[in-house]
């Protein structure tokens, strides 16, 4: 079975066609409460995770600071698939926010403006059609933005999709049956070699998770990679000393079998014969 991510523009059905999946497969729906467990264990405000999924980071906000709450998610995330073999996952960036994972069903869910301008008058209290429509206008523009700043690419690019569902002629039962016929395609069944990218995909989580909790280090240059539960730290460290904090804190994470570090030194930005291996 596949692991589901639902994208949509705002009010456009998206949430809904993830419950009826969910219901149709008895499959785990991810859902807002994820946030609320990850504010909890992480000591963030919900306020912040739900702006990192939504909104483009502010001149006045760290780039680094939005990154870290979406390591936060990715890291959730990854955890909800690694031993859940059904889920279905609803939001913006689910696509993006597994990119690794290997049987992921991207589906896009997509719905004329009068049906979304008459959900949001329903769910939000909009008594004016214009009012409803510049709402909607507004979330789609921040979406936009947000996906190009931190992803640089275009969340309307079909190519990142592997099934577009336009909800205008068809129903939500009816849309569920497409999604979850297709979940069902030998495709995107889970092996023992799919499970293990999962394993690693949600190592390399956990490590870049560590790392971001840390505020003593900077982060912002270091790249990791999971395999078979040896890690791999590329990329550049302020100095020395944060480069053993690193290696040290990667080792203590329960499933980490080995650190191989070739993370390099900023000891001189503008004379790379001056770096030194942290």
């Amino acid at each position: 079975m596949a692991i589901i991510t639902i994208s949509r523009g705002s009010f456009s059905g998206g949430t809904q066609l993830a419950d009826h999946i969910a219901q149709k497969l008895s499959c785990t729906h991810i859902s807002r409460e994820m946030l609320v467990n990850i504010a909890q264990e992480k000591g963030v405000s919900l306020k912040k995770l739900s702006r990192a999924l939504e909104e483009k980071p502010t001149l006045l906000e760290s780039m680094t600071d939005r990154v870290h709450y979406l390591t936060y998610i990715q890291q959730a995330l990854a955890r909800a698939v690694q031993k859940e073999e059904n889920v279905v996952y609803d939001g913006l960036a689910g696509h993006l926010l597994f990119k690794g994972v290997p049987n992921l069903l991207r589906v896009k869910v997509i719905a004329d403006m009068e049906y979304r301008i008459e959900a949001v008058m329903e769910r939000m209290g909009y008594t004016k059609r214009e009012e409803a429509f510049n709402f909607i206008r507004n979330v789609d523009a921040k979406r936009e933005k947000w996906t190009r700043a931190l992803y640089q690419c275009d969340w309307k690019d079909p190519f990142l999709y592997d099934l577009t569902i336009n909800l205008e002629q068809m129903s939500i039962a009816g849309a569920s049956e497409i999604v979850c016929h297709t979940a069902n395609l030998e495709e995107f069944k889970r092996t023992p070699e799919m499970q293990k990218k999962i394993d690693d995909f949600t190592l390399c989580t956990d490590a870049r998770a560590a790392i971001a909790s840390d505020f003593r280090i900077q982060d912002s240059g270091i790249d990791v990679e999971a395999h078979d539960g040896k890690i791999l730290l590329t990329g550049t460290v302020e100095n020395l000393e944060q480069g053993a904090m690193v290696k040290e804190l990667i080792g203590n994470i329960p499933g980490v079998e080995a650190v191989n570090s070739q993370m390099q030194t900023r000891t001189a930005p503008l004379d790379p014969f001056k770096r030194k291996r942290a």
